[in-house]
């Protein structure tokens, strides 16, 4: 009996030092030149988007869109997802430095499948963190953070932005 306990708490406390010893995920930035955007959270994926020009996508996932009501093809510039599937349009996007965050002015919060559009004076760009428990993006101004939008494997949505740039979007 005293050495299955003893095996029990040896084998705890190296899967808890394994986890404690593994590094924080470093975010990937995308620099994407867009002044106007609309990021769309699907926590529980999505059919074929025939309007958007978007296969069928049943992961939880993020999306980033430059700015269009109607979201017409060709609009797309990141999609992230929950298995860590990240891709960005090439023809818009390239890599950039990651920034610390910044805290969020006049935060307002979101669950679940929403839309925000955020318009600002300058090109926005995207900072992914993909982890085990799900994906983390941030929409941010050189390193003013203007939204951040959160999803878990479960499909737990989240984006928090700011008020004073962004905006409740069109409905997707």
């Amino acid at each position: 009996m005293r050495i299955r306990l003893a095996l029990l708490i040896a084998v705890l406390s190296a899967a808890f030092a394994a986890t404690a010893a593994s590094p924080a995920a470093k975010p990937k930035a995308y620099f994407c030149g867009a002044v106007k955007t609309t990021v769309l959270l699907w926590p529980h994926g999505h059919k074929t988007l025939r309007s958007f020009h978007v296969p069928a996508a049943h992961t939880p996932n993020i999306q980033v869109y430059r700015y269009d009501p109607n979201f017409a093809g060709g609009n797309l510039l990141l999609y992230a997802d929950v298995r860590a599937r990240v891709k960005t349009v090439k023809d818009y996007c390239e890599p950039g430095p990651s920034v610390p965050p910044s805290q969020i002015t006049d935060a307002q919060t979101l669950k679940g499948k929403r839309a925000v559009s955020c318009s600002v004076g300058a090109s926005q760009t995207f900072e992914v963190t993909t982890t085990s428990h799900g994906v983390t993006v941030r929409g941010r101004e050189a390193s003013r953070t203007l939204w951040i939008a959160s999803m878990t494997r479960h499909g737990a949505a989240k984006v928090t932005y700011d008020g004073s740039a962004c905006e409740l979007g069109p409905s997707p």
